[in-house]
């Protein structure tokens, strides 16, 4: 999860949401197309990402995809399983964001000595990253629009034009 926030800017609500058949691990890419937040009751809502610049596919590094292909594997999950989440709770249903924090995040950012580090804190290394890098997309936009926050107005999928190791090489 960490990775897919880190590497590819994804938002916890997107990692979350993220099912086996959005996932091409052969090609090598992600498509962000669902995510899951919580409604005033406290159960899982899936819906579509918050805006529609942020349904987007996303290469994916081979680094990343070895990563999520040993994550599957230890699963059981394959491509039949397509409506499955990538990620689950340890009772097998989706993730509460508080409770992940507290099982997972906050004991590794102590261990880390990083405190105040928050999981949007990665997406937000990220845009530095390809803010620093001089990226560019094919379109001449700097490499930073592809996480589609409020500076893409494009209003549609952003298909990476870069190089599937280009992301990799940057956010390293």
């Amino acid at each position: 999860m960490v990775y897919l926030g880190a590497v590819l800017g994804l938002r916890f609500s997107e990692v979350a949401g993220l099912r086996v058949g959005r996932m091409d691990l052969g090609s090598g890419s992600v498509s962000v197309n669902e995510t899951i937040t919580r409604d005033s009751q406290g159960r899982p809502v899936f819906d579509a990402p918050k805006s529609a610049a942020s349904r987007r596919t996303i290469a994916l590094p081979a680094p990343l995809r070895e990563l999520l292909g040993d994550h599957l594997r230890r699963r059981g999950l394959t491509e039949a399983d397509s409506d499955a989440l990538v990620f689950v709770s340890p009772e097998g249903g989706p993730l509460r964001y508080a409770n992940w924090r507290n099982r997972v995040w906050s004991p590794a950012r102590e261990a880390a000595g990083l405190p105040n580090l928050g999981f949007h804190d990665l997406r937000r290394a990220m845009a530095t990253a390809l803010e620093t890098s001089g990226l560019h997309q094919a379109d001449g936009k700097p490499a930073v629009h592809l996480l589609t926050d409020s500076r893409n107005e494009s209003g549609g999928p952003a298909v990476s034009p870069l190089e599937q190791g280009s992301l990799w090489s940057a956010s390293v």
